[in-house]
């Protein structure tokens, strides 16, 4: 007999596979996945800094109100065992604070708190163990779940507490319960529910709005801060923070790196003869030049003036010298061109490895000090700390 072929997928694999892709894109689309997982760092983004204040927000705020309500209710003698699962709510949101801390997720705990309310809210109004002044407490879950969990995600949790409400406020379904509220009494108090969520979603929508204009001119202006308005490269705050970042990397794991510094030969006389108009032209070239000549990992900063500097990640002296030599090359064999002249161009290239047991301005006076003999040697050269002494 020969063997059956698998038939094709059907109709019903097609659904549970279309499902299964819609559900994917539901849950991205109510948290995205860069909210699910935030590390806690000191140069953590805008967005993400402000998911995680307005997180400890939530749990302190629910900390302080149940605290409150507790005080509350014991100064007015209504405190019994009907109000231990608020304990519990109290004793989650210090959890879910400590948890964020510990791991720099602050979706998953906001969603378990706010199931907790939800679970709260309804054992409350079903099981009829407080009164009906205890129902304006319920005025605190909007606001803060909007504030916390955002429009999308708490815009959807807003409407099923509001269809929890609905359900449990129709004749049918409550005059099963034990206590009965008053009909005018809960039209009132779904109108008044929906009022609050209504505010609360506005204002979230709003805010959102305001931090998101905040954190593009942000980032405009800390990348206008951190860029050569001439060149396009980074600027020397940009090199400095760069050369922080690479030496604390080599102190930890000992991966070495260097820094070239280069510095047009002969360039006073290019601005003397032609004007600064055309020595701007210059540079821009220059800088465009060794730009495409760079490594992924290589980083191209303008000093000042005509000076550059490179920083070459995860190389050695020798690596180093080989880069500047094939970069004076280039420079000297590209010569600066418009419709009226040709410029010839050469460079000279001072080149240091970086040690963990100097600081920055020691490797720069030394790389400094390396640039000057070449200049003083002619120029068009490299001059290496392996080969002289600095």
């Amino acid at each position: 007999m020969a063997p059956q072929s698998n038939p094709a997928p059907g109709a019903k694999y097609r659904r549970a596979l279309g499902m299964k892709v819609f559900m994917q894109m539901f849950i991205r689309w109510l948290a995205p996945s860069e909210n699910m997982r935030l590390t806690i760092d000191s140069e953590l983004p805008a967005g993400k800094s402000f998911r995680l204040f307005s997180a400890y927000i939530f749990c302190i705020f629910t900390l302080i109100l149940m605290c409150l309500l507790f005080i509350t209710e014991f100064i007015l003698g209504r405190a019994d065992l009907a109000f231990l699962p608020l304990a519990g709510l109290a004793l989650g949101s210090i959890l879910c604070s400590l948890y964020i801390s510990y791991s720099g997720n602050a979706t998953a705990p906001m969603l378990w708190l706010a199931l907790y309310i939800f679970v709260i809210c309804a054992y409350y109004l079903v099981t009829g163990n407080v009164d009906e002044y205890f129902l304006f407490y319920y005025f605190w879950v909007p606001p803060m779940l909007v504030f916390c969990l955002h429009a999308r995600l708490g815009g959807l949790l807003s409407f099923v507490f509001m269809a929890m409400l609905t359900i449990l406020f129709l004749p049918s379904v409550h005059a099963l319960l034990p206590r009965r509220l008053d009909p005018e009494f809960r039209q009132r108090f779904i109108a008044a529910m929906l009022c609050v969520y209504s505010v609360a979603t506005l204002a979230e929508l709003v805010i959102a709005r305001i931090m998101r204009s905040i954190y593009k001119l942000n980032t405009s202006l800390e990348q206008y801060s951190l860029t050569d308005p001439l060149t396009g490269l980074g600027n020397r705050r940009n090199c400095i923070n760069q050369f922080q970042r690479l030496h604390a990397m080599q102190i930890r794991s000992g991966e070495p790196f260097c820094i070239i510094m280069i510095d047009m030969d002969h360039f006073k006389a290019i601005n003397d003869n032609y004007g600064h108009m055309l020595g701007d032209e210059v540079l821009r070239f220059v800088a465009a030049t060794l730009n495409q000549s760079l490594r992924q990992q290589d980083s191209l900063f303008r000093w000042g003036g005509e000076e550059f500097i490179m920083l070459l990640s995860g190389s050695g002296i020798e690596q180093a010298e080989v880069a500047a030599e094939r970069l004076r090359r280039v420079i000297a064999d590209s010569p600066f061109e418009n419709e009226k002249l040709s410029l010839p161009l050469t460079a000279s290239f001072g080149v240091y490895s970086v040690t963990t047991t100097q600081d920055m301005q020691e490797h720069l006076k030394n790389v400094d000090r390396l640039l000057y003999h070449a200049k003083a040697s002619g120029r068009n050269r490299v001059a290496s700390a392996r080969l002289v002494t600095v």
